[in-house]
């Protein structure tokens, strides 16, 4: 069994197991792995901007949805976008700017 837990936690140590390492899994949240892949969630009121939980070094994907009448809908972007923070922006067709919008992010 020693030979197991060595093996083990050298998985875990160089990051080929892909365990996670860090997180919070709160409404806007996070996960780290330990191969080095972040993923980030979060929601927030169109026309604001979000700094993401944790930096990124390089972001892979953000994407975002918004959310009118209780419905997911198309019209939210993201605007001057980096590695640590974003603007979120909500369509504001028939007067209902600023709704919510949820957002995903993955890089590492």
């Amino acid at each position: 069994t020693e030979f197991v837990r060595n093996l083990i936690n050298q998985f875990k140590t160089d990051g080929t197991l892909g365990g996670i390492v860090g997180g919070s899994l709160t409404q806007n949240g996070w996960v780290k792995y330990s191969n080095g892949l972040i993923l980030q969630w979060g929601n927030t009121r169109g026309g604001t901007t979000v700094t993401f939980p944790v930096s990124f070094t390089t972001l892979f994907s953000l994407s975002a949805v918004q959310q009118y009448a209780g419905y997911l809908a198309q019209g939210a972007a993201v605007n001057n976008w980096s590695s640590s923070k974003f603007t979120a922006n909500s369509s504001s067709e028939n007067g209902h700017g600023n709704q919510y919008i949820f957002w995903i992010a993955i890089g590492k």
